[in-house]
């Protein structure tokens, strides 16, 4: 899988998905990703063990993705590729090193910055996702991906807000999933409404173990 994290429209679905902000996600989209998570952490698993896997051909390809960036550490976009694999089922800590990596190869490089900036927002490091996010768009200005994880940090961070819904009204015009606009201004109202408290819905994933999963 060539590594697009948070570089275009489609990046911004997928960083709904992982932190669980999406119109209809808790009732429906939910059950996609946890077949996701299935697939992409069976591969994960054989590709770091030796242990087997109904899917043998998944594992073998992520295993390649891996090895070669851990053979290749001169490779940037083999760093990407592998960071991408655990980033996909929100394991930012095991993607940290090959995103660092990468960073290190070119500081330049807005994919690794953004992706730095998710695995901050991930780890509740909400001024480190500030941070690498804004530094992605000062590179790439306008990459929706980078620019919904800074209004998502704002917001979870409750400062910037009448930035982040100026931000929201350029990623509305520039194509972006009309529920996902949706969503995140539903999330700024409620961090305004919240006088300075930083809990809002982008603290909760996904739940579909019981009851709270609709509500």
């Amino acid at each position: 899988m060539k590594y697009g994290f948070l570089t275009s429209k489609t990046s911004v679905t997928l960083f709904g998905l992982i932190i669980g902000l999406y119109g209809g996600f808790k009732i429906a989209n939910s059950q996609y990703r946890l077949m996701l998570e299935r697939d992409l952490k069976t591969s994960i698993a054989g590709a770091s063990s030796t242990a087997g896997a109904a899917n043998a051909g998944a594992i073998e390809e992520t295993r390649q993705i891996i090895d070669k960036a851990r053979n290749s550490p001169d490779n940037i976009e083999a760093q990407l590729d592998a960071a991408d694999q655990f980033m996909q089922i929100s394991r930012p800590e095991e993607a940290l090193p090959f995103l660092q990596r990468a960073n290190q190869l070119d500081q330049q490089d807005p994919r690794a910055l953004a992706g730095l900036g998710m695995v901050g927002f991930l780890t509740g490091k909400y001024d480190e996702a500030i941070k690498w996010a804004s530094q992605s768009l000062a590179i790439r200005p306008g990459n929706p991906g980078a620019s919904f994880l800074l209004v998502a940090s704002y917001i979870r961070t409750n400062q910037k807000l009448d930035v982040a819904e100026r931000m929201i009204s350029d990623l509305e015009k520039s194509g972006v999933d009309p529920a996902m606009i949706t969503s995140i201004r539903d999330e700024l109202k409620a961090a305004r409404s919240t006088k300075g408290s930083t809990k809002t819905v982008l603290d909760h994933g996904p739940d579909v173990k019981g009851p709270e999963s609709n509500r």
